[in-house]
């Protein structure tokens, strides 16, 4: 029977995607011990944080930390798990012998990944060369005097699923006198990164048994505002008309 895991686009804030080890007495300073953690658990799949930080129970003589290790898939942070607990890695030898899992907790609410996650989960499961976007729309629009509105759609293209979606992005902010053109910059940029946040959370990977992948889009999300294709491919374009030449020529036609 195939086993399939669902996995989006969204910050992962499940229990079970996060593995938490406290009690870590460690020679390594933090940054040092974070290295090795992330060394070690990256093995069992794509990580999405690995956090070390000292444990507020702790006495100022000897420390002990704690470490969060989040993965994107629940099936690797499995993995990681039944490692540690079956004594196939050996965190001891820099962690201290009083090292345990905690049982943890899923964190409330939806995040989207930010646009650089969205590319590395995405490179993890389809390849490099798995996925393509290009943006489709970028400008700024016409809105009130006092304000600055940019407007993105971009498109996500997944040429071997023969998929594709699309999303949207609008920014609109109050005009800061003391730096427009930098604020121009920043709304511009954020209208993009709007635009890629709606269209990554439609896309839905299918990982079947840890190896096959397959891709869905969820076409029942629906973007922040309307978007309609046809606003950069004008019909007609209009530069000047001379009415005064049209009424004569009409008059010239009534009196044949």
């Amino acid at each position: 029977m195939e086993n399939v895991e669902v996995i989006d686009f969204n910050v992962p804030n499940g229990k079970g995607s996060l593995l938490v080890l406290i009690d870590i007495e460690t020679r390594l300073d933090k940054d040092s011990l974070h290295l090795k953690l992330y060394e070690i658990f990256s093995k069992f799949g794509l990580l999405f944080q690995v956090k070390v930080d000292v444990s507020a129970n702790s006495i100022d003589a000897s420390p002990s930390l704690f470490a969060y290790i989040r993965y994107y898939s629940v099936r690797s942070c499995n993995r990681a798990r039944t490692a540690v607990q079956s004594n196939r890695i050996n965190l001891t030898d820099f962690c201290g012998p009083a090292v345990r899992i905690r049982k943890s907790q899923a964190r409330p609410g939806v995040v989207p990944l930010l646009r650089f996650r969205c590319e590395e989960l995405a490179n993890h499961y389809l390849g490099f060369n798995g996925w393509s976007s290009k943006i489709l729309y970028h400008r700024q629009e016409h809105s009130d005097p006092l304000t600055i509105k940019f407007v993105s759609v971009v498109r996500l293209e997944f040429h071997k699923h023969g998929l594709w979606c699309e999303g949207a992005g609008l920014i609109e902010e109050s005009l800061l006198p003391d730096d427009l053109v930098m604020q121009r910059v920043n709304v511009a940029k954020r209208s993009i990164g709007e635009a890629f946040f709606a269209a990554w959370g439609k896309v839905i990977l299918l990982v079947v048994n840890d190896h096959k992948v397959h891709l869905e889009i969820d076409t029942t999300k629906k973007d922040s505002f309307f978007y309609n294709p046809l606003w950069d491919q004008p019909e007609v374009v209009v530069n000047d008309v001379e009415y005064a030449n049209v009424d004569q020529e009409e008059q010239e036609e009534n009196k044949e």
